[in-house]
């Protein structure tokens, strides 16, 4: 890692080595109280951190891990980090969600004892408005009557929250706590941390994870990755719009328009226009 930075823990193997370690418990009950109101104190008294590979209903079934998954009281919480929107990355989460509510019953639990599953998606893109958590359960959309109370999803604009403060909003505590999470700058985070035990402590966990070689690794061939893969994005992209314009050239040559007019409105040469006529 370079200087003064950090890896942020919108990275998933940290995401889940932070809030996953003994000296962040306290900052991981935080996250949790700010997006659902537990109270916190039952939050650091009763939480458990649960496996986080799912079973699989059968062989043919896709492997589901989630980010991190806890359990608060008569509350199973599942947390996760999601770094951009793509289409079916709800769809993702949401299967997760109703994989751990089938869960409880296949691990022997009673209908009776049945957990509240709560889904807390941290989300680094704004997908819905200018809210920072916004809450979801399921229910009648005339008047709003909630069908099953033991589901519960929040987003958080994780997004939002760091345009706030790079546009020099002021934040509130809550808001810092969650920023945390997006930040990767050592000074950057110290201003935000400022004297609070809590995140100093997670701010010196991020630090450390961060001199994890292996962590370190990953973390660069993600990176590496992710450039290749928007590379071949805007390619195919760029591709496709250049076999789009050669159609409707293409079509227009076919209705005898002016090769003059078809130039100026597809923005191609005359030249290429010639070749394309054949």
């Amino acid at each position: 890692m370079q200087k003064d930075k950090v890896i942020p823990a919108t990275f998933d193997p940290v995401f889940k080595a932070l809030l996953t370690s003994e000296e962040c418990r306290e900052y991981l009950a935080d996250l949790i109280h700010i997006v659902t109101k537990i109270p916190k104190k039952d939050i650091v008294d009763n939480i458990v951190i649960k496996n986080s590979e799912h079973m699989n209903n059968n062989a043919n079934e896709k492997r589901k891990i989630s980010d991190l998954i806890v359990d608060v009281l008569n509350n199973r919480i599942n947390l996760e980090i999601n770094k951009e929107y793509y289409e079916g990355l709800f769809s993702k989460n949401n299967a997760y969600q109703h994989k751990i509510a089938s869960e409880q019953f296949l691990s022997g639990e009673s209908y009776i004892e049945e957990k509240k599953i709560i889904q807390i998606n941290f989300d680094m893109f704004t997908k819905f408005d200018e809210r920072k958590i916004i809450k979801f359960m399921i229910m009648d959309t005339e008047r709003h009557i909630i069908e099953d109370p033991n589901y519960e999803k929040y987003h958080v604009n994780l997004d939002l929250i760091n345009k706030l403060y790079y546009n020099k909003n002021e934040l509130s505590k809550e808001d810092r706590e969650l920023l945390l999470l997006t930040m990767e700058d050592v000074r950057e985070i110290e201003k935000i941390v400022e004297d609070d035990d809590t995140m100093k402590k997670a701010k010196e966990k991020l630090v450390d994870l961060s001199e994890d070689t292996e962590l370190v690794g990953m973390y660069d061939k993600e990176i590496v990755e992710r450039k290749v893969n928007n590379t071949k994005l805007i390619a195919a992209k760029k591709e496709g719009i250049e076999q789009n314009k050669k159609d409707v050239v293409i079509n227009m040559l076919k209705e005898n328009i002016d090769i003059k007019i078809i130039s100026k409105v597809v923005g191609i040469t005359e030249d290429e226009i010639l070749k394309l006529k054949g």
